[in-house]
């Protein structure tokens, strides 16, 4: 099943403002925002995890250089290793 596409006019209140937070930083909804704008609340989790300069390389705000990851970490900053169970 493919969800459609949704309008601007067509958002409800709670999708409309996860839109408008996410044209601020990236200036489109494109690709799997598109999806994720069904569940607003999955993508303003999701948004806040992606880089904003260039989803394959993060860059320092302050430098603008590349960011070097630790191994293992996710783009949110969390390490594989806390994920495992206890």
């Amino acid at each position: 099943m493919r969800l459609p596409k949704l309008s601007y006019e067509s958002l409800d209140p709670q999708q409309e403002a996860v839109y408008d937070k996410h044209v601020t930083r990236r200036s489109y909804v494109a690709g799997p925002y598109n999806v994720w704008l069904h569940s607003p609340e999955l993508f303003e989790k999701v948004s806040i995890c992606r880089p904003t300069a260039n989803r394959h390389s993060p860059t320092s705000a302050a430098t603008g250089k590349p960011l070097e990851r630790s191994r293992g970490a996710s783009r949110c900053g969390t390490h594989a290793s806390n994920s495992k169970g206890g």
